[in-house]
């Protein structure tokens, strides 16, 4: 848990999303499937802290809680998307304060056009 203790509340809050957004991905039949959530938790938790904090008690019901939020966010916005490209318009979104977060990567696997986005 040393590497949790480093982290200041919002890198924390944004490590642990990412940690049960992979909790949810490696259930039989998930909310939200995310390839790139473990490595990032594992990398800002550490290793052992992600494999600690992934079988505490309170885990379950805030995995569930992110993964409908995700799903819910995921499903908006992939629903704005193809409105926005069927109408005509301009199609540029702009995430801010995301953290760990993947959804780019998660559209864009879920066959979503598009190209990666800059980081400015």
């Amino acid at each position: 848990a040393a590497g949790v203790a480093r982290l200041g509340g919002r890198e924390r809050s944004a490590a642990l999303c990412a940690l049960w957004r992979a909790m949810e991905a490696a259930e039989r039949s998930p909310l939200v499937t995310d390839a790139h959530a473990s490595g990032i938790a594992e990398e800002v938790l550490g290793v052992e802290a992600a494999r600690k904090m992934s079988s505490a008690t309170f885990a379950p019901s805030l995995q569930y809680l992110v993964a409908l939020r995700t799903r819910l966010l995921d499903d908006a916005l992939s629903e704005w998307l193809r409105a926005s490209a069927s109408g005509g318009r301009a199609r540029q979104v702009v995430q801010l304060a995301v953290g760990c977060d993947t959804r780019v990567l998660r559209l864009l696997a879920e066959g979503g056009d598009g190209e990666m986005p800059r980081v400015l």
